[in-house]
Order: structure tokens, then C-alpha cells, then sequence
């Protein structure tokens, strides 16, 4: 799904950097410092200590009835949404994950 296929105008956008890696996670990966394996590991833990269900339950959950993660990875196996999508639903008991 590209940008241009979304009618923008019918969505809120809502950004909160706590939910994204650090940079140095997201540049070591990058820069094939580390595998997909140890970001994955690396976030997890990150978004674990952030304690991210929290935020999502304050910030989005109870606001919004349908919640859509973005990102530049077309491909949800290696992609920082997919990783948040499934660390939420393992927290909590109401979340549906869709790769689109």
C-alpha cells in the first residue's frame, strides 16, 4: 500500500517517537552491524522498558476504534510495525494485527 492509495483526509495521523527504535538500534541495522535477529531483540526490549502498551492505551486505543501502523518497509517481516504490532497483542487481550 502506497501513500497515494489512502484518502488521507479521512484519517487522524498521531506520531509518538516512543514507539520508534533508537537511532543507533535503527543505524546499526542499517549499517549491518547487527542482524535482523538482535534489532528484533534490541527494539523488543526497547518498547518493553517504554513500556509502550501504556502509551497506546492512553494515547490511541481509547480513542480510535481502528488503528493503522505505517512505515517505509514494504515488507512486514522485517519492520519495526510488525514487531510492535505483535509485542502489543501478546500484552493485550483486544488487539487484531492485518498486514496489509
Amino acid at each position: 500500500m502506497k501513500k497515494s492509495d489512502i484518502d488521507w483526509r479521512m484519517y487522524e495521523d498521531f506520531h509518538n517517537v516512543k514507539y520508534a527504535p533508537t537511532k543507533d538500534i535503527l543505524s546499526d541495522y542499517k549499517k549491518n552491524k547487527i542482524s535482523w535477529q538482535a534489532y528484533e531483540v534490541q527494539y523488543e526490549k526497547l518498547i518493553s522498558e517504554r513500556k509502550v502498551e501504556n502509551l497506546f492505551k492512553n494515547d490511541i486505543e481509547d480513542k480510535y476504534s481502528n488503528i493503522c501502523f505505517l512505515c517505509s518497509e514494504f515488507d512486514p517481516k522485517q519492520c519495526h510495525r510488525r514487531i510492535l504490532a505483535e509485542y502489543l497483542k501478546s500484552i493485550l487481550n483486544d488487539v487484531e494485527v492485518i498486514h496489509l
